[in-house]
């Protein structure tokens, strides 16, 4: 009887270890369809670029200077996406595109961190670039923090 209870237990064991493994790939592909969906709209300078981000999310950027002093910047979402609208027009003109490489997804209680490097065309440097992915209070897949670097 011992024994039967111990492998039922082991089996059921086994059982949510996997349907958790399942959530997580099953979140981390959602994530991975965001953050395209996030690099192609602004590939086209698509300002709609913003809906992709929560209002309550928190945006740092560390801005480092030729002259070697950093800034930090933190701002809402809300601020971060109106100030998107303003300036997509502007890095149309620029051709101010970023690429990405080295991407990595992984969960992060119930959210998914995504991390790479950022490559900026426009001023041809290389940075890191993290953002975290998860629900908003209405259930919605949206970005809720976004962590990067910059360069003047």
């Amino acid at each position: 009887m011992k024994k039967l209870a111990f492998l039922i237990s082991a089996l059921l064991i086994i059982l949510i270890s996997f349907g958790q493994a399942m959530a997580d790939d099953s979140k981390i592909e959602k994530a991975k369809e965001l953050f395209e969906r996030l690099v192609l709209l602004s590939h086209e300078f698509n300002a709609d670029v913003a809906d992709l981000y929560s209002n309550a999310a928190i945006i740092k950027d560390i801005r480092h200077y030729p002259f070697g002093e950093s800034r930090k910047m933190t701002m809402s979402g809300k601020e971060y996406k109106a100030m998107i609208r303003k300036i997509m027009p502007l890095a149309k003109l620029r051709g101010d595109i970023s690429t990405f490489s080295d991407v990595t997804y992984s969960s992060e209680g119930d959210n998914v961190r995504v991390k790479a490097t950022r490559y900026s065309q426009l001023k041809n440097y290389s940075s890191p670039y993290s953002l975290l992915i998860g629900m908003d209070d209405k259930g919605d897949l949206t970005i809720l923090e976004e962590l990067t670097e910059s360069r003047s």
